[in-house]
């Protein structure tokens, strides 16, 4: 990066040497993108490699406490680790046609035992209240 020395007069007529810089901003803007990828990559040669890449947690769970008196030599806390990825697993296969009609002919079967269950017993009485019918206008007294 080159500067150039100036001369500048103040207003109190004495001179100021002064410096500017021949840097235009894509130029620096170069420069502090180069920099940053040599510090990103010193930074990178630094890491250390993750000793748990490529496990995953699954599932976690406790098992039960030990029974008041009793020690158990085991943790409580209970990991399914898997290493690899993971395995796809699918539902039976079956179609909507298939349970729409395995449904129809459970509910046909329900109609079927209640009815023969009500035709064998008579109705029964209703039960509750009863109340007056109401009585039409024209049968009440006028006042």
């Amino acid at each position: 990066m080159s500067t150039i020395t100036k001369l500048r007069k103040l207003p109190d007529g004495s001179l100021e040497h002064f410096t500017e810089s021949t840097a235009t901003p894509a130029s620096l803007n170069a420069l502090a993108t180069a920099m940053l990828a040599k510090s990103k990559a010193q930074m990178l040669n630094n890491v250390q490699p993750d000793p748990f890449e490529g496990r995953e947690v699954v599932r976690v769970g406790l098992m039960p406490t030990a029974p008041p008196g009793e020690v158990w030599d085991v943790d409580p806390i209970v990991k399914n680790i898997r290493t690899g990825p993971a395995k796809r697993e699918f539902a039976e296969p079956f179609t909507t046609v298939d349970a729409e009609r395995e449904r129809q002919r459970q509910r046909d079967e329900r109609r079927a035992q209640q009815s023969t269950k009500n035709a064998a017993s008579p109705a029964p009485e209703p039960q509750g209240r009863r109340f007056a019918e109401p009585t039409p206008y024209w049968e009440l007294e006028s006042k």
